[in-house]
């Protein structure tokens, strides 16, 4: 439960950033990073089940993936988007970065056609990424807390 709390701070504020500056601040993401980190290695050390230790660590590939994707695009998508991932699937662990990560671009791309229908966005508008990994992190919060 501890990890799902974080995982929405962490989110929610770097949606602000991101609405509003367009950018992610590093301390932010570096305070969030060693919070994940400390709670990786407490559950390592005190013999937490491996399989969600495992999974933690697998759950970085997606956010290493999109800041991949970020170095190839010349920054199209922000490198703040990869290493906010990064750290949520420390928290999150595989399974749930990757709804988080799919519910978010699903999100995404609907507002981005119906954008386009209207004619209010072209091909080049940017569209802030974080608000709706947000939204995928309260979907799969409420979804666990529930079912």
């Amino acid at each position: 439960m501890f990890e799902i709390g974080m995982s929405i701070l962490l989110v929610a504020g770097c949606c602000y950033f991101d609405l509003k500056y367009k950018r992610i601040p590093v301390a932010l993401l570096v305070t969030a990073g060693i919070v994940s980190l400390a709670d990786l290695i407490m559950h390592g050390v005190l013999g937490s089940l491996p399989n969600i230790f495992l999974s933690r660590i697998i759950g970085m590939i997606p956010g290493t993936l999109l800041l991949l994707l970020s170095r190839l695009t010349k920054e199209k998508i922000g490198q703040g988007d990869g290493i906010l991932l990064i750290i949520l699937g420390l928290f999150m662990g595989f399974d749930g970065i990757l709804v988080i990560l799919c519910i978010g671009l699903f999100l995404q791309s609907l507002l981005a056609c119906f954008l386009l229908i209207i004619k209010k966005a072209d091909i080049q508008t940017k569209i802030p990424f974080v608000p709706f990994l947000l939204a995928g992190n309260i979907m799969v919060f409420v979804y666990w807390m529930y079912f």
